[in-house]
């Protein structure tokens, strides 16, 4: 490709194969792609795994939609003790390779995408191990209100919905993320954005349509989801059962150590205010068989619709995801606060908020067996990997708080 031979040994691989087939091959690099949030965790792994090996000779070329240059190029390349560059498309990936034997250098360029996408993007996963007392609570809480209002749930415990439509759930795909996220479209500098904008029109929607066609059999959206009695208690949420007083879980989120001092369980009514409030959860899967279709093209060799299928799989479930979170507003009682435009929630045009595991107000993805804990996620065929990562990939968790000013802040 381009004058370089690519070896493409598939995706999931472990970083002990990744390593003999780079011997095998006698590469000059190791590039490795996350499309998803949890291939940047093992990511991150890797680096360190390379490093205790002593094979950090190898320059490594980190891409792909869930990464942003400020994630490889501070928090991954301050762990790789080799050269770690960040390519955000193939013409980068080339201009590296190019040059391969110069040292690389921070830039302070962003993508487009990341700008326009207005959903978490990865900035840094896991808190440093050397810092654990960001989850230590000093006694400083952060200035968010203690005296709103709390919506009373539509029910106390979980349920699972299983009648979804898929073809109810397209209008919620974030578009920009998608085509240049996911796909690939980028903007090219002899374009305005008009010009650009008539040009997705004529190359990218007619794929979108066609893919929403091709898929509406394959996608087979499901959602568990459910509400809890909550408080909170310093960095700590507590979720107690249904007799309101027994505690069930807890889970414990860092805080900022400046800025504001926010953290994720300042949104919920303290034990010491004498409110009880309510936490909700969500899981959401649009199954397992875009999946099997994924590997067919694959291996098939059709790699370009295998990238059509793959993206259309990420953000339908992101779709599924912001479908849903809407219907939860709506049921707590305060959806009539939702921005008109369907593309303005993706900027959380909306009260409250939900975030993910493995984002950094809640960076720790051993959380997700509390959550499983308390939705059985497993009635809807999703299960969770000894990594803590939800299977089928196309699924993602969230908690969701109803606070106002609940809104998405990186610890740092």
């Amino acid at each position: 490709n381009n004058g370089f031979r690519v070896v493409n040994i598939g995706i999931k691989q472990p970083i002990t194969n990744i390593i003999s087939e780079a011997a095998a091959h006698k590469v000059d690099a190791i590039g490795l792609s996350g499309l998803l949030v949890k291939s940047t965790l093992v990511m991150k792994d890797n680096l360190v795994e390379l490093n205790e090996r002593g094979l950090h000779e190898y320059p490594v070329i980190l891409g792909g939609a869930a990464l942003t240059r400020a994630y490889v190029e501070q928090d991954l390349r301050a762990i790789y003790k080799g050269n770690l560059w960040y390519a955000q498309d193939a013409f980068e990936g080339l201009r590296i390779m190019q040059n391969l034997d110069e040292p690389p250098v921070a830039s302070s360029a962003t993508s487009g995408a990341e700008e326009d996408t207005g959903y978490q993007r990865v900035t840094s996963h896991r808190l440093p191990d050397s810092d654990p007392q960001l989850y230590v609570f000093d006694g400083e809480r952060s200035d968010v209100a203690t005296d709103n209002p709390i919506p009373t749930p539509p029910f106390i415990g979980r349920k699972v919905i299983d009648d979804i439509n898929v073809w109810d759930v397209y209008p919620y795909i974030n578009e920009i993320a998608l085509f240049r996220g996911q796909w690939g479209f980028k903007r090219p500098k002899d374009l305005d954005n008009i010009e650009f904008n008539k040009y997705l029109e004529e190359h990218a929607t007619p794929t979108f349509a066609r893919m929403k066609t091709l898929l509406q059999d394959a996608f087979a959206p499901k959602v568990v989801c459910g509400y809890f009695p909550a408080q909170s208690e310093g960095n700590d949420l507590v979720i107690y059962q249904d007799d309101l007083k027994t505690e069930r879980t807890r889970f414990r989120f860092p805080r900022q150590s400046t800025d504001r001092r926010l953290c994720l369980a300042d949104f919920f009514a303290s034990k010491d205010s004498g409110r009880m409030d309510y936490a909700g959860f969500q899981l959401v899967t649009v199954g397992s068989e875009v999946s099997r279709l994924e590997r067919d093209l694959f291996a098939k060799g059709e790699f370009q619709d295998y990238l059509y299928v793959h993206g259309m799989g990420v953000e339908t479930a992101e779709a599924l995801a912001e479908y849903f979170h809407k219907q939860i507003r709506s049921e707590w009682g305060f959806g009539d606060q939702d921005a008109a435009e369907i593309k303005l929630l993706f900027s959380t045009k909306y009260r409250g908020c939900r975030y993910a595991f493995g984002y950094p107000a809640c960076p720790n993805l051993e959380d997700q067996a509390q959550l499983f804990e308390l939705l059985g996620p497993e009635d809807i065929g999703v299960e969770l990997t000894e990594e803590f990562m939800l299977v089928p990939e196309q699924s993602t968790s969230a908690i969701v708080c109803h606070h106002p000013e609940a809104k998405y802040f990186n610890i740092r």
